[in-house]
């Protein structure tokens, strides 16, 4: 299971990221979500999975930027590329913890 990246303490408008999310629907989060599930798995740089909310018409793409390795964990960097109806881009680090679960790690 993969942790949703929320907004940390710092606000949104400091953000980019957590402002972008603010504009997905729950639909959309969870199409996000399961996306990057969809690359975490594959573990292998170049993974890519699209997801596309027809009601919103918002839509993305996730990849595996790359993967590595940090304090003994499997870690990868994921684009996330946001279409809102603006175009955006974001590189969120992942780590999995010791029961397995995927976190954005900063």
């Amino acid at each position: 299971m993969l942790m949703a990246a929320a907004p940390p303490a710092i606000g949104l408008a400091q953000n980019p990221f957590a402002r972008s999310l603010a504009n997905l629907s729950n639909a959309d989060r969870e199409a996000m979500d399961r996306s990057r599930n969809e690359v975490l798995a594959k573990m292998q740089k170049g993974a890519v999975s699209i997801w596309k909310d027809d009601k919103t018409g918002h839509s993305g793409e996730t990849r595996i930027a790359r993967t590595f390795e940090q304090n003994g964990r499997m870690c990868a960097e994921v684009d996330h590329f946001l279409k809102l109806p603006n175009e955006s881009h974001y590189v969120i680090p992942f780590c999995r913890d010791a029961t397995g679960a995927w976190r954005a790690v900063f």
